[in-house]
């Protein structure tokens, strides 16, 4: 049975800000919900800390900073996982997305263009040993 995972309002109108004024770049952040992981109800906004000429294609996030959040969040909620923007390419992970996608952890794409957010999509690895990942419905 495929996973799924329901989005609040607040957190896909936050998600569209943040990449719309990071576009034509690459923007990150964290996703946090409840325990059982199946609604994420808040984000954190993550500074990309890939080198300024990659930034186009790629992102980082400072494990620092995972942690800051993982503090600040603790008794209200639990990181789910993380989302990054694909500008101007398809909501599907990449190579270099499926190898550092955590397993259990909620990966979300967001397809993004000077127009707008197109798509988003849901992924987890299945195996950390693979490159195998799953595909997770976002309601």
């Amino acid at each position: 049975m495929k996973k799924e995972v329901r989005l609040s309002e607040k957190a896909v109108r936050c998600m569209r800000t943040h990449i719309m004024t990071r576009y034509p770049n690459e923007a990150c952040g964290v996703l946090i919900g409840d325990a059982e992981g199946k609604r994420i109800e808040e984000i954190y906004i993550a500074g990309n800390v890939e080198r300024a000429d990659r930034t186009k294609d790629t992102f980082c996030i400072d494990p620092m900073e995972v942690y800051r959040i993982e503090k600040e969040i603790e008794g209200r909620g639990s990181i789910l996982g993380f989302y990054h923007s694909h500008p101007d390419k398809p909501a599907v992970p990449s190579k270099k997305d499926v190898r550092h996608m955590i397993p259990g952890m909620l990966t979300l794409i967001w397809s993004v263009t000077e127009s707008g957010c197109d798509r988003v999509a849901g992924y987890e690895k299945i195996h950390p040993e693979q490159e195998a990942y799953e595909e997770v419905t976002v309601k």
